[in-house]
């Protein structure tokens, strides 16, 4: 598919070309990395507990699964997307942070979410920020938002740890969230 193709699906832009294979990235702490097979289970009980309520509520196991191939997906399509966050210590995967395309801006959403018992560790913290990086490092030219539940204290929390800050004037995508922009910090 040539480039004016790619432009015409979701508003892709020329920055965002696919085909790219999904990077490993190390923190201190953690391993970013593809998804795999055995990642999913883990996956589904998240998506499929109380903890999907910042998430658009409960999902089936089918939903589950679609979600699971879309993040796999994104990769080659946009050339960025979803990486699980392993601990390094154990190998253990401890949730996802990922990179989507938001409608047909050149928005890309920065999100994360934790399996249960996860929470508290700095693990979305490290993970969003290394992934942040990353993205700014590879992609360039591109705005990083997060789309926040006013309610999810936990995730407002690590997106002003992270050092994004509310947009105002944003509305969309619906009043019960905040619009957090992750600001280029040029040195």
């Amino acid at each position: 598919m040539d480039h004016t193709a790619r432009e015409g699906i979701a508003g892709v832009s020329a920055w965002a070309g696919g085909g790219m294979t999904p990077p490993t990235l190390h923190t201190e702490r953690l391993t970013l990395r593809a998804h795999c097979l055995d990642d999913f289970a883990a996956y589904a009980a998240l998506l499929a507990s109380d903890r999907a309520e910042f998430l658009g509520g409960k999902r089936k196991e089918q939903e589950a699964w679609a979600w699971f191939c879309i993040a796999v997906a994104r990769w080659s399509l946009f050339g960025f997307g979803e990486l699980m966050m392993a601990r390094r210590d154990t190998g253990i995967a401890v949730g996802a942070v990922g990179l989507s395309k938001v409608k047909t801006s050149e928005t890309v959403e920065l999100a994360w979410m934790l399996f249960d018992g996860q929470e508290g560790y700095g693990f979305a913290t490290e993970a969003a920020a290394a992934l942040r990086d990353w993205a700014r490092r590879t992609l360039r030219h591109l705005q990083l938002v997060s789309y926040i539940d006013s309610a999810n204290s936990r995730s407002i929390a690590v997106a002003k740890r992270m050092g994004a800050v509310v947009d105002s004037v944003t509305s969309e995508p619906s009043a019960s969230e905040l619009v957090f922009v992750h600001r280029q910090v040029i040195a």
